[in-house]
């Protein structure tokens, strides 16, 4: 073991700041609305079109192996938006404050008047409906 850890208060240490960064970005069950506020934030500046954003408390996947005073609070956002941009979202959400997982997405062709497909990227608008979540903790 000394070998494997030859400083142990140095390596604790380590594991501390660790933990520190870890809850800076954890939030808790009450910071819904600043979790929403986050993925709002970052889809204006994009200038991306949010149909619906809620909460969904109806969803629980695999719960009984998270570690106890944590959970998962899950969001579920519809989108209309190009392709690309919506790659740039998806992409920007693992540089927000706070920790999300994509958990599923379901991405459809947004029904136009002309129901032809437009060489233009904006005139062909896609709806994608993401289930997003992040880690909640009760306590530490």
């Amino acid at each position: 073991m000394v070998r494997t850890i030859p400083n142990p208060p140095q390596e604790i240490e380590k594991i501390r700041k660790a933990l520190d960064e870890l809850n800076d970005k954890a939030v808790s069950q009450q910071e819904l609305p600043r979790i929403i506020q986050q993925l709002i934030s970052k889809s204006s500046e994009l200038k991306i079109e949010i149909i619906s954003i809620k909460p969904r408390d109806d969803i629980r996947r695999n719960d009984e192996f998270l570690p106890k005073g944590v959970s998962k609070a899950y969001v579920e956002m519809i989108v209309k938006c190009p392709y690309r941009v919506l790659g740039e979202y998806l992409k920007a959400l693992s540089d927000l404050p706070i920790i999300f997982t994509i958990e599923s997405m379901r991405i459809e062709r947004a029904k136009t008047e002309k129901d032809k497909i437009d060489t233009k990227e904006e005139a062909n608008p896609l709806i994608a409906t993401l289930i997003l979540s992040t880690y909640t903790i009760w306590q530490i």
